[in-house]
């Protein structure tokens, strides 16, 4: 699952975009630019988190604590961007559509799952990673759940 990256992300913007054009569906389009902006708005957060802090993974040898600023993979462990990334995808959905959604949160768990179980990050980088796309997904969702004055779905 982890190994899909931002795959996952793109197809279900994607999906919707599709879903939007052919059902003429304004909300499902801007779903579909929620996803891709929740996503990539909460990876790069993430991103800049973990470079700043500079975690050890649990595959590195150094004791726990804080090495940042780095860019050295074995130190980018807090907060996990994987995380970060599906929680933002999967939150965004379930806002705007619950039933497409909820199905999404279980992708976005499997996803975090693997991250502990393959020792890229421990579960408190998880955790965070997945509140920070869960801030940026609710958000987002809410928007573009919301309708535009003067505009019908």
């Amino acid at each position: 699952l982890a190994r899909l990256g931002a795959v996952v992300e793109i197809c279900v913007a994607a999906v919707l975009l599709a879903a939007g054009l052919v059902l003429r569906s304004s909300r499902m389009k801007r779903v579909a630019l929620a996803v891709l902006l929740a996503a990539s708005l909460a990876g790069l957060s993430a991103n800049v988190v973990r470079f700043s802090v500079g975690r050890p993974r649990p595959v590195s040898k150094k004791p726990d604590g804080m090495y940042g600023p780095t860019t050295q993979y074995r130190l980018l462990g807090f907060p996990s961007a994987h995380a970060s990334t599906a929680s933002a995808t999967a939150s965004t959905v379930v806002v705007a559509f619950p039933l497409i959604g909820v199905p999404l949160l279980s992708l976005a768990a499997g996803v975090m799952w693997s991250r502990i179980h393959r020792r890229r990050h421990h579960p408190t980088a998880v955790l965070v990673g997945a509140f920070i796309g869960a801030l940026f997904g609710i958000g987002l969702g809410l928007s573009a759940k919301r309708e535009p004055e003067g505009m019908e779905s």
